[in-house]
């Protein structure tokens, strides 16, 4: 069942994941920890395969080879999990932003 952040165009999403990012202190932090974190893969990522390259080069040891593999699974798992957690933060805001506000009623004593 797709999500009501899955149903918006790229623009909308976009928009959404900024009104998120401006909702408050929390957004805003996940939002800087999550960017830092897709950086953080796709440099991870970009180095592994480099590594790939020079252990193949250089004919390195399977042990090599091993670790380079480990340094890219972890990197994608990464890089997809943050995508994942923020389009479900993005969804739980986008929900909780779209319920209709209950107003207390208030008890008026009629004055006689």
């Amino acid at each position: 069942m797709k999500n009501k952040y899955e149903r918006l165009s790229r623009q909308e999403r976009k928009e959404a994941r900024l009104r998120f990012r401006d909702s408050g202190d929390f957004g805003a932090n996940l939002y800087k920890r999550l960017t830092r974190l897709k950086v953080v893969s796709i440099i991870g990522i970009v180095y592994s395969i480099i590594a790939f390259i020079w252990d193949f080069y250089r004919e390195a040891l399977v042990w090599d080879y091993v670790l380079d593999a480990i340094l890219l699974v972890f990197c994608v798992w990464f890089l997809y999990k943050s995508f994942d957690l923020m389009s479900s933060r993005v969804n739980a805001f986008l929900i909780e932003e779209s319920k209709p506000v209950k107003k207390k009623k208030s008890k008026k004593k009629e004055e006689n």
